[in-house]
């Protein structure tokens, strides 16, 4: 169940925030990679790991409000 809530989740984010989202965490890629892979800074993907795990929050929230 938690599993289908976390796929659901990270099905919303757009594209690039999914795939920075799953290089980070699922493939324990640095931020200094994803970045030089979107063609940013590793600041600034680690700025959009960081929005894109604030939506992720959300929408788990709501998934347990259901």
């Amino acid at each position: 169940m938690l599993c289908a809530a976390v796929d659901n989740a990270i099905s919303v984010l757009p594209e690039q925030a999914r795939e920075e989202i799953l290089r980070y965490y699922f493939l324990h890629q640095s931020q200094r990679v994803i970045g030089t892979c979107i063609g940013r800074s590793r600041s600034t993907a680690g700025r959009h790991i960081q929005i894109a795990l604030r939506k992720l929050r959300e929408e788990m929230e709501r998934y347990r409000h259901e």
